[in-house]
């Protein structure tokens, strides 16, 4: 996995995948050891690591892998679809679906995690049913819960080539770690990252139960996937 890749603009490739690197230095070298996590509510969990040799002379060396993002995929019956799964710690990766490709089945799992024990804490990746701009996000999506936007990078050329290529969902969504977006607060608003022709795809929303129900009838939301869950105590 590479490190996440923070654009100019403050766009970041990887939905909530956030990294630490600690460098240990030897004579001839430093070898890095890089931590990625996934943050929700206030856990951090570890999602891969990798460590690197960086010698004095030479090429740097990847040396270690955790090899989470070497996810384990398993068609679901009753989600049906292709589940992922991290490798590392066996959470489930969240998927994101063009608003303008055909799907077979879109999924729609935010039922099921406002369903789930209040004391779980949940990660659910919405996914619209067009482009927004942040100011029409910030209307009816706000703040609260929503933690990282799905930025509409892909060309028109790009989504008729997916449409043309692949009958399968399976190739046709976008996986969260690939995905280029940046993190939202209400301490770090919509517009901060934005451009003119900023407009954004899906979004990342995180909570108990009880706090995702308010997103369960909006009607930009095409679909929904869970990713992360975890105890809240």
């Amino acid at each position: 996995m590479q490190q996440p890749n923070i654009f100019a603009e403050g766009y970041q490739q990887g939905a909530e995948i956030t990294s630490v690197t600690m460098y240990h230095h030897n004579l001839f070298s430093v070898v890095g050891k890089t931590t990625y996590y996934k943050t929700i509510g206030n856990r951090r969990i570890v999602w891969d690591t990798v460590s690197k040799k960086y010698p004095a002379i030479g090429n740097v060396e990847v040396i270690d892998r955790g090899s989470g993002m070497s996810k384990m995929t398993k068609f679901n019956k009753e989600a049906n679809r292709v589940v992922r799964y991290n490798k590392v710690n066996n959470e489930r990766m969240i998927d994101f679906y063009y608003p303008n490709l055909r799907y077979d089945s879109l999924p729609q799992e935010l039922k099921i995690a406002t369903g789930l024990d209040e004391n779980t804490l949940v990660e659910v990746a919405l996914s619209f049913n067009e482009p927004k701009t942040l100011e029409e996000l910030g209307e009816t999506l706000g703040y609260k819960n929503v933690t990282w936007l799905w930025l509409d990078k892909a060309t028109e050329k790009k989504l008729e080539r997916l449409e043309e290529k692949w009958d399968d969902d399976t190739w046709k969504v976008k996986h969260g770690e690939d995905a280029y977006g940046f993190p939202v607060s209400e301490e770090h608003p919509y517009t901060e990252n934005a451009t003119d022709d900023t407009t954004i795809n899906g979004a990342v929303v995180s909570g108990t139960p009880k706090e995702l129900k308010r997103f369960q009838n909006l009607e930009l939301v095409r679909t929904s996937v869970i990713g992360v869950t975890i105890d809240k105590y």
